[in-house]
């Protein structure tokens, strides 16, 4: 039988420790016999079953000269030197964490709130096993609180905090050291295992039969999953594989995409680098953002691609065709934006138009949300944006994002909101949008164009997380959430300048519970400490020298916006974009955003796309645009691992057209767009 039923119980007999426990192992069976504790591992027992003269060990090998442990001492967190320690912080009274179940993207969000409770039982390390044990032994704790990946846990026995201490719940120890155990494991873990519960030495002599004890205070009591441990693993797991193409945002011109390959993989976070550019340090961003897209994107859309002639014609064949490479990043990784139908009906009727005006957070100071315009219309609904008076002359600091993206707003947000909006560099009246766009002669954006659904978050002003810093995205900082506008959240990085706060959406995958960086042993940047340094300590990160550079002090001004800039030319691993989604009342998800990044310096394209004009032509109506998105499956814990995996939305291969490309009718183009699911366009292109 299972230590633990279906739903996560003790039998109500006690039958998991009857059946999995035995006198050596777990509990003395005869409360007359004095029990006996093996000085080398732990154990308990009877002197009928130990063995040496004076009865000191439980086994023949325990027994042997040649077995030399060292003691057991407790010990902080060391796994990651120079990583922040959040236990420093969990005790004060005023530390609120961002809920785990508020994450969208974070590991067991959807699971968490239901399963995870105060009176939860456990088995961990005892830290304050009798002196003379010699190697790691466990007792039964109970949560008593929860914050974040964190929870408080007091052994069973007593009645007071003096040696309550917090662990995190989903870290997995993957070597066995027999000194140290960081993991939190179900109850009858330590009977399947064969490990020792040894009741701690503070309260050994409350009772005489501990067996008793135990199984009348954790009979009908809730434990983890017995395959909680395999579960995170399958969370963490990502679809991704090393080696992968993809299509990213090119962190020296954002306006443009430049093939990238995936080097590492940690946490579904993806470290890239780009192909053919020298001397590129890469970037990390996660597997979930917009910044990067699958092979033959950019052509489909549109969009600006820095490449070669050859990848360029054939990654719009692969496309269309639905035929990708072994070693590319296909539309089933990567699903095309599928806008809930509301909002498609708004665009049936009304479109984004070059020239419209909206506000939009500034991609090279996440800080600010400044007036923008509509600079360019691509196929699928993305358009691209330019920040009104800080656009490059070449639009090299173009931005594009999605029309449903929750990172642009209709004119007039900013003040219904309460927020700041930063008026165009060099405007030296006090900003007016009506007078605004009787000046430029243009019109705002129809508000219709902007409906969204307000997912139902928790987020609430300071509660702490840990975030990417957009601006150098190989870091993960000490973070606070300091405001909230509907889905807008506004990031406070601990120990540096408001100026340096970052809007992200409230579903973004760059925002996590604290203790994810502990989970998936990746650096968690300390707060600044004002003494000059980067940090505490330097760093090195899995991306490499995770030096931060001095943040300029400026204020939230067009200027600051020039130094931040400017910043980020010296950054050793640039690159930034952070997405939300839209879901409906229901929950599902519906759309993509797209949003941020930053520049480096400005690069000319090497590659001769003298000639891809004819493929864009060629792709002007191919346009992908499945019916439904990708189911937002969700996976209980109590599932099993072969189960915990991710709906693929696949392009159905009979439906995508074989003639070539240069021979397609309008009819046939026609054709291919209803079966894509596409009624609008093609309508206007069987009209024209």
């Amino acid at each position: 039988m299972d230590p633990v039923d279906t739903n996560g119980l003790l039998d109500s007999e006690g039958e998991a420790l009857d059946e999995r426990s035995n006198s050596s192992s777990q509990f003395a069976t005869n409360p007359d016999e004095p029990t006996l504790l093996c000085e080398r591992c732990g154990r308990q027992g009877t002197a009928a079953t130990f063995y040496g003269k004076k009865k000191q060990y439980c086994s023949f090998s325990c027994s042997r000269p040649s077995v030399v442990a060292k003691k057991i001492q407790q010990k902080k967190n060391v796994r990651l030197p120079g990583s922040f320690d959040w236990r420093t912080m969990l005790d004060k009274v005023e530390f609120e964490a961002g809920p785990v179940s508020s994450f969208k993207f974070a590991p067991l969000s959807e699971w968490w709130a239901r399963n995870v409770t105060v009176g939860m039982k456990v088995e961990v390390q005892n830290h304050d096993a009798p002196d003379v044990i010699q190697r790691v032994v466990y007792w039964v704790a109970t949560i008593h609180d929860v914050k974040g990946y964190f929870v408080k846990l007091r052994y069973v026995g007593f009645d007071d905090e003096s040696l309550d201490f917090w662990a995190n719940l989903c870290y997995v120890q993957e070597e066995d050291t027999h000194l140290v155990d960081h993991s939190v494991h179900h109850v009858g873990w330590c009977a399947v295992h064969e490990r020792p519960l040894v009741p701690p030495k503070t309260i050994e002599n409350k009772t005489k039969d501990w067996r008793d004890y135990m199984v009348r205070r954790l009979t009908g009591s809730k434990t983890l999953p017995h395959n909680f441990h395999q579960v995170v693993r399958e969370k963490l797991k990502s679809r991704f594989e090393i080696g992968m193409r993809v299509e990213a945002v090119d962190k020296t011109r954002l306006s443009s995409l430049r093939v990238a390959v995936v080097q590492k993989i940690v946490g579904r976070r993806l470290f890239v680098k780009y192909e053919r550019m020298e001397d590129d340090e890469g970037f990390w961003f996660h597997e979930k953002s917009p910044m990067i897209h699958p092979v033959g994107w950019a052509r489909m859309t549109g969009h600006e691609l820095l490449s070669t002639e050859e990848y360029a014609k054939s990654s719009l064949s692969k496309a269309l065709n639905n035929k990708f490479g072994p070693k590319d990043a296909s539309w089933t990784l990567l699903p095309p934006i599928v806008v809930h139908e509301e909002v498609a009906a708004e665009f049936e009727t009304t479109r984004f138009e070059v020239g419209m005006k909206l506000e939009v957070i500034d991609p090279l100071n996440l800080s600010m949300i400044c007036v923008g315009t509509v600079f360019k219309v691509l196929r699928s609904h993305f358009l691209m944006i330019a920040v009104d008076g800080a656009t490059s002359p070449n639009g090299s600091d173009l931005m594009c994002y999605h029309a449903t993206s929750p990172y642009i707003f209709p004119a007039g947000f900013c003040k219904a909101a309460g927020v700041t909006l930063q008026p165009p560099h060099g405007y030296k009246k006090t900003f007016d949008w009506d007078e605004y766009l009787r000046e430029t002669k243009s019109r705002a954006a129809p508000m219709n164009l902007f409906k969204r659904v307000l997912p139902a978050h928790e987020f609430q002003p300071g509660q702490w997380v840990e975030a990417v810093d957009l601006m150098d995205p190989k870091l993960v900082c000490v973070a606070q959430v300091t405001k909230v506008v509907d889905r807008l959240l506004r990031i406070h990085f601990e120990g540096w300048d408001d100026s340096y706060d970052q809007w992200v959406d409230c579903e973004s995958p760059d925002i996590f519970p604290i203790g994810w960086c502990d989970m998936v042993e990746y650096i968690l940047t300390p707060p600044n400490t004002g003494n000059g340094l980067e940090s505490p300590v330097q760093l090195q990160t899995p991306g490499g020298a995770a030096a931060r550079k001095k943040r300029d002090s400026g204020g939230s001004t067009g200027g600051s916006r020039n130094k931040k800039k400017r910043r980020m030319g010296r950054a050793a691993a640039d690159g930034a974009i952070v997405k939300g989604d839209i879901r409906s009342s229901s929950g599902r998800s519906w759309s993509r955003g797209v949003v941020s990044g930053e520049v480096k310096k400005e690069v000319i394209a090497s590659d001769d796309r003298s000639n891809l004009g004819t493929i864009e032509d060629a792709a002007t109506s191919s346009t992908i645009e499945p019916a439904t998105g990708p189911a937002d499956i969700t996976q209980t814990i109590e599932a099993t691992p072969a189960s915990v995996v991710e709906h693929e939305m696949k392009i159905k291969e009979e439906e995508t057209p074989k003639l070539p490309l240069e021979s397609w009718t309008c009819e046939q183009v026609v054709k291919y767009l209803r079966a894509q699911k596409c009624p609008g366009t093609a309508q206007a292109v069987a009209t024209n």
